[in-house]
């Protein structure tokens, strides 16, 4: 996480019931506690900034930035294991930075690209409760697990997209 906390992209969040048994998260300013537009640069704060106004720290991905973001939803069992099919997703990303979702039952796995992407969509019904995201989405963090998101995976990126998320 240590590259992801040299960009000045941070929000403060908190989670809201949908109702649905899931939740929203809502993007808070850390520099006046409100709801905000995540988008926003007026919003965001230095990493060392961050204050807790509900539920943790948020990352807002630009195009900017040289990130992505693959969000796996629903994807550990009750010990904490990945499934097979998210499995495969950490292995194309051997490295990348890991961490679990708030929700405390999905993997987000963050990285960095160096080339132009291609068009993309962010979902896919070729890979149901698996997202991609590189720019105007903010990630709530859950906790950290392993790895690095300064990592580079231009190439595994592109093939990914390639694969499962072209336009």
């Amino acid at each position: 996480m240590k590259i992801l906390a040299e960009y000045p992209q941070w929000l403060a969040f908190r989670t809201v019931p949908r109702g649905t048994g899931k939740t929203d998260k809502i993007p808070l300013s850390c520099r006046t506690g409100r709801v905000c537009n995540a988008h926003d640069p007026a919003s965001w704060v230095a990493f060392e900034n961050v204050t807790d106004l509900g539920a943790g720290p948020a990352f807002a991905l630009t195009e900017g930035d040289p990130f992505f973001c693959i969000d796996l939803d629903d994807c550990l069992d009750e010990n904490g294991k990945p499934s097979a099919a998210a499995q495969e997703y950490l292995d194309m990303f051997p490295g990348a930075g890991v961490e679990v979702s708030v929700s405390g039952r999905g993997l987000h796995i963050w990285g960095t690209y160096t080339r132009e992407l291609p068009a993309h969509v962010t979902r896919t019904a070729s890979a149901p409760g698996v997202e991609l995201y590189h720019a105007r989405r903010f990630i709530a963090l859950g906790g950290w697990l392993r790895g690095d998101a300064a990592n580079d995976f231009t190439e595994a990126l592109h093939t990914l997209i390639a694969e499962r998320f072209a336009k």
